[in-house]
């Protein structure tokens, strides 16, 4: 929308991203409150939100109410800044074009691709609670190009098609140049 009716691109939008609370609780059931693991928000998914927020719309994110994380929250959004921070570039003046990958068990919006040039981001969610394999097919590559799994070690000299797995509740970060 922002880019398509009002005219901005993405690299002049900024995300905002709400606490939940300052218990941290989705009211499920009044009468049982907070007696489940369920009922509280899960850390985790600070990461994701972040880093959804930031490759949609390029500009940042805010934090409101950045002093109320609490439960393991900075921690993950200490693993999220650590992502941007590496493909700042990418998130930044990248554009999105979801086009440029195909995953057997994900789609839109678990697949986003930022793209600069001939190098690429890929992020794949798993917003489930165990561990998913994936075959992900990375389209219109460059001669030469390679895959890289952020922080796994994981290196693909043949980016075309490669397994990922991405851990329960968590965002596998492949990068291509």
């Amino acid at each position: 929308m922002f880019r398509d009716k009002v005219g901005l691109s993405r690299d002049k939008v900024m995300g905002q991203e709400f606490a939940m609370g300052h218990c941290y609780a989705r009211i499920v059931n009044p009468q049982a409150f907070l007696s489940n693991a369920g009922d509280y928000e899960d850390p985790r998914l600070q990461k994701r939100e972040i880093l959804r927020i930031v490759a949609s719309l390029g500009g940042g994110v805010d934090l409101c109410t950045s002093m109320d994380r609490v439960g393991g929250m900075l921690y993950w959004i200490g693993e999220a800044t650590r992502i941007l921070a590496t493909y700042e570039d990418l998130f930044y003046t990248g554009e999105r074009d979801d086009s440029l990958a195909e995953c057997d068990q994900l789609q839109y919006p678990d697949v986003l691709v930022l793209k600069r040039g001939g190098e690429r981001l890929v992020l794949l969610f798993n917003e489930g609670d165990k561990p998913v394999q994936v075959r992900l097919r990375n389209k219109d590559l460059q001669a030469g190009q390679v895959a890289t799994v952020f922080e796994t070690g994981a290196k693909s000299d043949a980016p075309a098609e490669m397994t990922v797995t991405i851990p329960e509740q968590d965002v596998a970060v492949v990068h291509i140049k």
